[in-house]
């Protein structure tokens, strides 16, 4: 083959190249699915970059409610990167929190629920206008329920059926307590589910059982489920806390709710507080006014049902209507103030 041939034909592959090239350019990607993308998941502003679409992709499809433009000054901000670590990791995927390594995984299926994992330790270190509990979160009539607990106590699986019964959802993970207010904000992230409910969650939400399962370290198998998708509702803000009750999982058909003293829920709210250690006194302050306000319970909870009708009826005896507008119409804050910046 002559050198004049062998030219043309490169020049040939460099057209072709440079027309898929701008091909591929001018579709737009659509809002979200690029890099970095920004989320306003309540109280918490998210920053994702990422440029691999399988873990940006579904990350997306849990929280495109809450996807906004433009970054904000105040987000934390997660990366993901593919790198190469020295044996025994080899290959494996680094995720970031504001610029700080926070976990090396070698398998993919690993990734989404880390970067959860690691939004949550952001929120911990980083926002400190918030007193801070271990808690799922729900509200109505104005009010919030708190669901204080340690983890393997079922308090994921308990919060997403009473969303499925008509409560709405400020976290599954954090109750932010304002000190000013002791009113609660919300952070809906997606609601993980561990393995060992994952037939509890499908008998009333079918569609979760098409949701794929993640590794999560020493958690073994979950799945992260968007709260909309058990029930469609709105957000609420600035919610008080209406009644306590520290949920604890009894391999029994039938649930048992006890009361409990102030001054014990006191004490067993400061052993999920992450931000005792940071404020003292004032925590204490804070934690003392909010229990002061609320009916507070030891749940020993059975089957999910017999445990939410047990629940309910203790919130009609308990928590009078609240006179007020419902929270979700309360308006929310146009700018999401990441505390962290704000406190510096």
């Amino acid at each position: 083959m002559s050198t004049a041939s062998t030219t043309g034909e490169r020049e040939v592959g460099r057209a072709r190249e440079g027309c898929a090239s701008a091909r591929c350019a001018s579709r737009a990607t659509p809002p979200g699915l690029e890099s970095p993308a920004c989320y306003r998941i309540g109280a918490v502003t998210v920053c994702l970059h990422c440029e691999e679409a399988r873990f940006r992709e579904p990350f997306h499809r849990l929280y495109q409610r809450r996807f906004v433009t433009g970054p904000a000054p105040s987000a934390v901000h997660i990366r993901v990167d593919r790198v190469f670590r020295a044996r025994p990791l080899g290959r494996c995927f680094r995720v970031c929190v504001d610029g700080e390594e926070r976990f090396l995984l070698r398998k993919p299926q690993a990734v989404l629920p880390h970067v959860e994992w690691a939004i949550n330790a952001a929120v911990a270190a980083t926002l400190p206008r918030y007193h801070q509990l271990h808690a799922g979160v729900v509200a109505r009539d104005g009010f919030a329920l708190v669901l204080p607990a340690q983890p393997q106590c079922g308090k994921s699986t308990l919060t997403a059926r009473l969303i499925s019964r008509g409560w709405s959802y400020l976290s599954d993970e954090f109750a932010l307590i304002a000190p000013d207010t002791l009113c609660l904000d919300p952070y809906p992230k997606a609601l993980c589910i561990k393995e060992g409910s994952f037939e509890i969650v499908d008998a009333f939400c079918p569609a979760a059982g098409a949701l794929p399962s993640y590794e999560k370290s020493w958690k073994g198998r979950v799945r992260l489920i968007d709260p909309q998708a058990l029930r469609p509702h709105r957000t609420p803000w600035a919610v008080p806390v209406g009644m306590i009750v520290f949920p604890r999982y009894v391999a029994r058909p039938a649930p048992a709710l006890h009361p409990l003293s102030r001054a014990r829920a006191l004490f067993q709210l400061l052993g999920v507080c992450f931000t005792f250690g940071r404020y003292r006194a004032a925590t204490l302050d804070v934690l003392g006014g909010v229990v002061e306000r609320a009916a507070c319970f030891q749940l020993e909870s059975g089957e999910i049902d017999a445990t939410c009708d047990v629940l309910e009826a203790a919130w009609q005896a308990h928590v009078p209507a609240s006179g007020r507008p419902d929270a979700a119409d309360l308006t929310c804050p146009k700018e999401p103030v990441r505390p962290g910046v704000e406190a510096a």
